[in-house]
């Protein structure tokens, strides 16, 4: 297979893996009383802070300072930059891993 194949082969696995496991914590964040709506929960809806961002969130404000060596602006919207990062990070990763394997 082309290099190009399993680049796009890893793509479309990363993203069906990052969906499924997105469900999977839906579910648990449901069962365990949480009463959002999935794109609420999913996009992080309702956070306005940094202190209260998520993982997926605080990762991408750490890397964009640390690439562009600014600081994110306290009001820039955490929601946007929570689903940016959290989408395109594993789709990247099993991509780019998909093309080393011999």
């Amino acid at each position: 297979m082309s290099l190009l194949g399993r680049g796009a082969r890893g793509l479309v696995a990363g993203t069906f893996g990052t969906a499924a496991f997105d469900i999977w914590l839906f579910a648990r964040y449901r069962q365990g009383g949480g009463n959002s709506g999935f794109v609420d929960w999913e996009t992080s809806a309702g956070v306005t802070s940094w202190d209260d961002a998520p993982a997926p969130a605080l990762l991408g404000k750490r890397l964009f300072e640390g690439v562009t060596g600014s600081k994110l602006a306290p009001a820039l919207p955490v929601p946007g930059v929570c689903t940016r990062n959290h989408h395109s990070a594993p789709a990247a990763v099993a991509a780019a891993s998909s093309t080393s394997a011999a």
